[in-house]
């Protein structure tokens, strides 16, 4: 990454993807953590939040991005990688609206 800044590297959409599905897959593989497809109603909501914010962009790229709810509650945080969102159950439960 300090070398796409440094070099003013071009990166490319498909790339960017690439990266992210290798993050999650290795992520997963080594259990740095846990995805939870169980609650339905919420990641229906996330869903909802990301097509929203999708719908805003003045300059939109080819990224196709995924949003993905972490079981994690002491942990207060979402960050993205290669259009894979990650958002963690502590955040959720931090937040007081979803704007």
């Amino acid at each position: 990454i300090s070398k796409v800044v440094t070099y003013d590297i071009e990166v490319t959409d498909e790339e960017q993807m690439k990266y992210g599905d290798t993050f999650l897959i290795e992520s997963l593989k080594k259990k740095d953590f846990i995805i939870d497809s169980a609650d339905e109603v919420l990641n229906k909501r996330l869903q909802g939040i990301l097509n929203d914010l999708l719908q805003q962009r003045v300059k939109p790229t080819r990224i196709e991005y995924r949003i993905f709810l972490l079981k994690d509650s002491a942990t207060i945080n979402v960050y993205t990688v290669g259009g894979k969102i990650f958002i963690t159950t502590g955040m959720i439960a931090k937040g007081k609206k979803d704007d």
